[in-house]
């Protein structure tokens, strides 16, 4: 748990209270692929898997959120 906690620190959030499950299959490229982003986001941090995928999947969110939507 202190490495969520760290991870959470990390990006200047606090950890929310995690009350819903979501289960996903990552093929081997892209869970390397996350990894490598966060390497370059926190190098030599450890992280679990499950930390990596939703920390970087709220990074993305909330940049997503602060831009300026697109129209197709």
């Amino acid at each position: 748990m202190t490495r969520i906690v760290v991870v959470w620190a990390t990006v200047g959030i606090m950890p929310p209270k995690r009350t819903e499950q979501v289960n996903c299959r990552l093929s081997s490229a892209d869970l390397a692929l996350l990894r490598k982003a966060a390497d370059t986001l926190w190098p030599g941090m450890p992280i679990t898997n499950s930390t990596l995928l939703l920390t970087l999947a709220r990074l993305k969110a909330e940049e997503i959120l602060k831009s300026p939507r697109k129209r197709g």
